[in-house]
């Protein structure tokens, strides 16, 4: 940088957090605050090793939700898959009404609907 011979880096491509849901689904979820509500049974990927479920932990965090994310886990109303590449798979097939995933994940796929998430969490 200092001798100008490159330009400073600068972000040109990204990634959000959507979240998704059956198609068929009857239930109103159109926010984050919505994943938390006691009827939503929600699954999320596990944030160990997978970078989504890492921006989801701190996706919760950043919208002061995870105590209430925790209640809800400890109710038994939130499953972890392995990772975000089956997570739909696992949605559908364990008939959770809800996940979060990358949207570039989600739109290649067929009978979900998806609702992006504010770009500051």
């Amino acid at each position: 940088h200092a001798a100008k011979l490159i330009h400073p880096p600068r972000q040109f491509a990204g990634n959000r957090l959507c979240i998704v849901a059956p198609e068929t689904s009857s239930l109103n979820i159109l926010r984050i605050a919505d994943l938390v509500r006691p009827d939503v049974y929600l699954l999320l990927p596990q944030a160990e090793t997978d970078p989504c479920g890492q921006s989801t932990r701190r996706m919760f965090l950043r919208a002061g939700l995870e105590r209430v994310l925790a209640t809800k886990e400890a109710r038994g109303e939130v499953g972890r898959a392995p990772g975000s590449a089956r997570l739909i798979e696992q949605m559908l097939a364990d008939s959770y009404d809800a996940g979060v995933l990358y949207r570039s994940e989600a739109i290649a796929i067929p009978g979900i609907r998806i609702v992006d998430l504010p770009l500051i969490l």
